[in-house]
């Protein structure tokens, strides 16, 4: 009993001093922390999200090697974004050529590496000359009227390379898929490009009138994260918020 008398004692004497030496240098205490507050502050600007998902499955696994290897022969899909549309107005002469535009506004953004759609659909034409044949579009850029539309898209349907694949005849839907490069894809840039599509596509769904879909893991981990920029702006505050009025009660206290 003497012995753990003598130890709370202690205890409470070393508390004591650490409690003096608190307020007696509660002034320089205050500046340091607020010093190191600013420093932190300013090191926390240059933290970056990072846009790769978590492996959880070590490069050197038998099967991680099998994955790198089926994507270096047939690539992957997570480059690509789609937009999608159901609407049988989008064969008019009109509102054709304004999504023959959009596609074309698509490819001209930096980081996009192709822009497949129906009016960007090439067909295989036999070039006696050379005896070879060579890719074209079937769409021509300055399309006349609603009757060469139609007589083109006669021939589309008759490509059976595309059949069920960009349009559903059954119910007039399509879908425009986009490409980004890989480079961009793990990157703070490719926030910057799905914002840049959709801007172009709000704007055609604006003068077209038509309704437009958004799909692909692009679009859908561009939306992820900045929800997650935005939860974790809240509970900062939030977090400082409730540490203030802690403090505030305990000094009421």
């Amino acid at each position: 009993h003497v012995r753990s008398r003598r130890q709370r004692q202690m205890c409470i004497r070393d508390r004591t001093k650490i409690a003096h030496f608190i307020i007696k240098n509660r002034l320089f205490l205050m500046i340091l922390l607020g010093i190191l507050t600013v420093f932190m502050g300013y090191q926390a600007r240059k933290s970056e999200m990072s846009f790769q998902f978590a492996e959880l499955i070590p490069k050197t696994h038998q099967e991680m090697k099998y994955f790198d290897d089926f994507k270096k022969t047939f690539g992957a899909d997570a480059n690509v974004m789609a937009i999608g549309l159901k609407d049988s107005s989008i064969f008019h002469f009109q509102k054709f050529q304004a999504y023959q535009q959009l596609a074309k506004e698509l490819k001209k953004i930096d980081g996009i590496n192709n822009v497949l759609a129906l009016p960007t659909v090439q067909h295989l034409v036999k070039n006696k000359r050379k005896r070879i044949f060579e890719f074209k579009p079937l769409f021509p850029d300055t399309l006349k009227n609603q009757e060469e539309l139609d007589k083109q898209l006669v021939i589309f349907e008759q490509l059976k390379f595309y059949e069920h694949q960009l349009v559903n005849v059954e119910n007039g839907a399509t879908i425009l898929l986009i490409s980004i490069k890989a480079e961009y894809v793990d990157s703070q840039k490719r926030q910057i490009i799905v914002h840049a599509i959709q801007k172009l596509s709000k704007e055609f769904s604006n003068k077209s009138k038509i309704e437009i879909h958004y799909a692909g893991i692009p679009y859908v981990r561009t939306e992820l994260s900045t929800e997650v920029k935005a939860e974790l702006k809240f509970f900062l505050y939030a977090s400082l918020g409730i540490t203030a009025l802690i403090l505030l009660s305990l000094i009421h206290i």
